[in-house]
Order: C-alpha cells, then structure tokens, then sequence
C-alpha cells in the first residue's frame, strides 16, 4: 500500500539541503573575503618585491575558492565541497611552508611553527562546520592535519 501524503523526512531533509547549501556558500565568500584581506595585508606587511608575489597569490587562492560556487545545484555539488575544503587545508600548509616570516632578515623558516599561521587551520574548520555535515568537518580536520604534519617534515 502506497502513501500518497508526504512524510515528514521530505521536508526536513530538503530543509536541512538547503541549510547545507547556504552555509557552504557563506564559507565560500567568507574564505573569498578573507583572502583579499590577506592580499592586502602581505602588501603592507611584506617589502617589495617579496609584497607583490605573495599578495598575487592570495589573489590567485581567492578566484580558486570561487570556483565550487559553480556545481551548486548539480550532481557534482557534495564533491565540490570536500575538494573545496580538501584545497584549503593544503593551501594553508602551502603558506605555512614556503612563504617567508619577514622579508627583511633572515629569519628561521622553522619558527612559523611559534606564530600564529598554524590558527589558519582552526578557521577552515570552523568555516566546514557552516555545511552542517560532520563528515565533511572530519574530513577538513583530517587534510588540516596532513597539511601541517607535511609542512613539519
């Protein structure tokens, strides 16, 4: 025997889509904001030429971050999400490894390890929990923990 009225799981679960779908997008142009800050601050915290190179990356990292806006609404939308916060935990590490603590001495590449770049981690975390998936807040967590243990050795 078929039930013809809808059950209540529909709405919820279309409702708890939907909650999904916003939170990913404000991740999306909160990271995007985010970046474009971090542009701007590696111009006035960087001395040129070193400024230039890593603000254009921050650029570059932002543009990166808009893509996933486009499988929103498509078969590809969960994938995106995971690639999404997959490619930040790893840009992080990227920044933490290669880019420079001070362009003006010669500072010890091993002690971005006593600043505060490793707390980046905490806000792509943060930012994965607005998806309301703990699948996906476990996966952010464990690519986090890749990247820094990689930017390590």
């Amino acid at each position: 025997m078929e039930n013809s009225t809808p059950t209540q799981a529909e709405p919820t679960s279309r409702a708890l889509a939907f909650a999904e779908r916003r939170g990913f997008k404000l991740a999306v142009y909160g990271r995007t904001v985010a970046a474009l800050l971090m542009a701007g601050a590696a111009l006035w915290g960087y001395y040129y030429p070193n400024n230039l190179w890593i603000a254009g990356l921050f650029i570059v990292f932002a543009a990166i971050g808009l893509l996933p806006l486009a499988a929103v609404d498509t078969r590809y939308e969960i994938t995106a999400r995971y690639a999404f916060f997959a490619m930040d935990a790893l840009l992080i590490s990227a920044v933490i490894s290669f880019a420079p603590l001070s362009s003006g001495d010669d500072v010890p590449q091993n002690l971005v390890f006593l600043t505060s770049r490793v707390h980046f981690y905490y806000i792509v975390i943060v930012a994965s929990v607005l998806t309301l998936s703990p699948r996906l807040v476990i996966w952010t967590g464990a690519w986090s923990v890749a990247g820094l243990v990689a930017s390590i050795a």
